[in-house]
């Protein structure tokens, strides 16, 4: 598992950025790591393994292949940016199973089900030892969830969309991003669904979102008929209608997805309540 090791999207985006530009070269590992660590490198040791650990990273994620010593990029979209490309992989490799990274969608829906508790100030150890307590069927017996791998997700989960550091250095569970790049999923042909469609298919879209079977997983007593969304989901859909991706129907009188929990702003026009009718897309 890549998160607790010296990987970072930073470095994962460098060697794919070099893969691109230099396509015609053929490349195998040891080349690879002396141009990303050239021996001339300040306080660089035999222990230095930062370029190894993000060869292995973008392995994981199936960016990249090394078939009989040569290393190359994975088919990918030519028009996209590496960001997008790395950040494609993420979606389908770290929030749709836990075959790759056991723990990477699990303690997120931790964190999104905690609401204003995600904000306590703890101990990296201290968060895993709570995250044992309170979610033990998602634990592995052979690789706990421990300090080390909370660590390396805090520099992962800002680069994946899924929130924001604070002034305070406090991590924000905000799926902000995550679910603006899954709106095309989710509305398909649709520019407007009911609150309930919506929230159905998130849940499919986004497992480790309300409602997803990893969300669930990790709060088995979660009921969706309570038809409430968590603080940072709440969030999320008031800052993309704020923003002007989506649009949030919430007349007075409606009885449909609560978003209370963000206190949305009353803007005199569709956003009238803290409750969703229906949403539309306008992306």
């Amino acid at each position: 598992m890549f998160t607790d090791s010296p990987a970072t999207p930073t470095r994962v985006e460098c060697i794919i950025d070099l893969l691109r530009a230099h396509s015609r070269r053929e490349w195998n590992r040891a080349e690879l790591i002396g141009v990303l660590q050239p021996k001339g490198l300040p306080n660089l040791t035999p222990n230095s393994t930062q370029a190894a650990e993000s060869l292995k990273a973008c392995a994981e994620l199936e960016l990249i292949v090394e078939t009989g010593g040569k290393i190359e990029l994975t088919d990918y979209d030519r028009k996209c940016s590496t960001r997008e490309i790395v950040l494609d992989a993420i979606d389908r490799r770290l929030l749709t199973a836990i075959d790759t990274e056991p723990y990477y969608a699990p303690f997120y829906s931790y964190l999104l089900g905690l609401g204003k508790r995600a904000t306590a100030k703890r101990h990296p150890q201290e968060w895993a030892n709570a995250f044992a307590h309170d979610a033990p069927g998602s634990q592995g017996e052979r690789n706990p969830f421990n300090g080390t791998k909370y660590t390396g997700f805090m520099r992962w989960y800002g680069y994946s969309g899924h929130g924001w550091f604070d002034p305070e250095e406090q991590f924000q569970a905000n799926p902000y991003e995550r679910l603006l790049r899954q709106l095309p999923t989710i509305f398909g042909e649709d520019q407007q669904l009911d609150g309930e469609e919506f929230m159905q298919r998130l849940a499919v879209g986004c497992p480790e979102l309300d409602g997803g079977h990893l969300y669930c997983r990790v709060w088995p007593a979660y009921d969706r008929q309570n038809r409430v969304c968590s603080l940072g989901m709440s969030h999320a859909l008031v800052d993309l209608h704020l923003d002007n991706h989506i649009r949030l129907h919430c007349p007075i009188d409606s009885r449909g997805w609560s978003i209370e929990a963000a206190q949305p702003p009353n803007d005199g026009k569709t956003l009238r309540s803290g409750r969703i009718d229906h949403i539309e897309w306008i992306g």
